[in-house]
């Protein structure tokens, strides 16, 4: 694998364009009583040494966009989603999946985000709270059988919180992290100690969107991807190593000062780190962001920039006869041969779910039955039409707190990234930063390079500068 480096660039910040997360709020208790249950799953542990257990949490209350919570303007969600652009005629086909996108985009501005003041007026009076799925992987000698907690007299080790890409799952960081584990284990003399790794889905994503019942609406807001983080952290995380139920449930405050946490994001993952870590300043004490969504939108060039990746999830297909029958026909397309075998099998068994299981009550993985989407493509879809949500993740680098260090790992095609001069601007402009490009990778480098990830990971926490060894040339701190 080649490895380079962007040269230093100056990029302007403008404070006024910073536009801060919505407030969290307790959520109810006397709302979406439903219990959320996890779909059932073989019993597995991917990480040598650690011990996975899965749970829920209730996501940011309230929304930031009234109408993400809604049953009204969305599509199907059982066997056919979308089933409205299908038309055997290439032309009529490609009407439909605009009309979708202009749907889609429609919603979103007539629903319009919340403020502050949208708060003090109680706008949120009938709003339901949802729960969004994490699993949580814990080193496996942390815990004391007696007590079920960690000694008090260990030193906290670090906690790293882990956020996939748009239209994908938690699952697709395994292989990375399988990757890092590997490599701490073997070189116990560097000092690195992970005590837990929390990785999300999206709450409109994954197991998330079927946890919710059918509530999810057909827009999303970006900045809610980072007010779910602070409501895990700061509301629903236990202590280290506890003894928990599958469901966490709010609380005031949780303590956290016995941990140590590092943000991990791919793409909009990246993004909602990037966020998080802006409104809470001394909650991370570094970030590693995989060509992170956080670009410049420059509507004099990217107009349709937003509408045409709408129109690529809108337009895939997205459903199967079976699991098989998938297998065989994704891998016909380069898209899905470039990944590396484990995560494209992770995809199999959770990024499709059977077609006829109830959103309530989700069955097993089995090969010989319809699978669709685990994230329907009116969801991805709608990720793509804030905006305004890659802007503030661009908005906010400048401003991010200078203790924090943030690694860059970008893609060699910065396509997504908005081309080499834009994606420059990205990776300096944090205040203490560093950065590589894996010249060989596309954007989904989680997908395609997971064993370059986890050794760049590894370097990252011991502090060692990104890319080959001594290489030095990569990092720059602007204090």
């Amino acid at each position: 694998m080649s490895i380079s480096t962007y040269p230093y660039a100056a990029s302007p910040a403008d404070p006024s364009k910073v536009v801060p997360l919505l407030p969290l709020l307790a959520p109810p208790t006397n709302r979406n009583t439903r219990i959320a249950t996890l779909p059932k799953r073989p019993d597995r542990q991917p990480l040598k040494g650690f011990t996975l257990t899965r749970h829920t949490f209730p996501g940011a209350f309230p929304r930031t966009v009234p109408g993400f919570i809604s049953r009204e303007n969305r599509y199907t969600e059982t066997s056919d989603p979308l089933g409205n652009v299908y038309s055997p005629d290439k032309d009529e086909r490609a009407a439909l999946i605009e009309d979708a996108v202009k749907t889609v985009r429609k919603v979103y501005l007539d629903a319009g985000p919340r403020n502050a003041t949208d708060l003090e007026k109680n706008t949120y009076e009938d709003e339901p709270v949802v729960r969004l799925a994490v699993n949580r992987f814990t080193r496996n000698d942390l815990v004391n059988a007696s007590s079920g907690k960690t000694s008090a007299n260990e030193a906290p080790g670090l906690t790293l919180i882990v956020c996939h890409a748009n239209g994908f799952h938690k699952e697709m960081w395994e292989e990375t992290l399988s990757g890092l584990i590997a490599h701490v284990q073997a070189a116990p003399e560097k000092g690195i100690r992970i005590d837990e790794i929390w990785a999300l889905d999206h709450v409109n994503q994954g197991e998330s969107f079927r946890l919710n019942g059918g509530m999810i609406g057909p827009v999303a807001s970006w900045a809610d991807c980072s007010r779910d983080i602070l409501s895990l952290v700061h509301h629903c995380m236990p202590e280290v190593a506890a003894n928990i139920p599958e469901q966490l449930e709010y609380a005031p405050q949780r303590p956290t000062h016995r941990r140590r946490f590092v943000g991990v994001g791919h793409s909009i993952g990246g993004n909602t780190i990037v966020q998080a870590a802006h409104a809470a300043p001394k909650l991370f004490e570094s970030l590693f962001l995989v060509d992170p969504m956080t670009r410049i939108i420059d509507m004099a060039v990217d107009a349709q920039y937003g509408p045409t990746l709408a129109r690529i999830s809108i337009g895939r297909r997205n459903v199967w006869e079976s699991r098989n029958i998938a297998r065989r026909t994704l891998l016909q397309s380069p898209y899905f041969r470039a990944w590396h075998p484990s995560i494209f099998d992770l995809f199999l068994t959770h990024g499709l779910v059977n077609v006829d299981q109830s959103p309530d009550i989700p069955t097993e993985a089995t090969d010989d039955v319809p699978v669709t989407l685990a994230c329907p493509r009116w969801a991805e879809a709608a990720i793509f039409t804030d905006w305004n949500g890659i802007q503030s993740g661009y908005d906010k680098l400048p401003f991010l707190n200078p203790d924090i260090k943030v690694r860059f790992v970008m893609a060699g095609d910065p396509s997504a990234t908005g081309g080499k001069e834009r994606t420059r601007l990205i990776v300096w402009r944090p205040p203490t930063t560093e950065n590589i490009i894996l010249t060989e990778a596309s954007h989904l480098v989680t997908q395609e390079k997971p064993d370059v990830l986890g050794e760049q990971l590894w370097r990252s926490l011991q502090d060692l500068p990104l890319g080959p060894p001594n290489d030095h040339s990569n990092v720059k701190a602007k204090l």
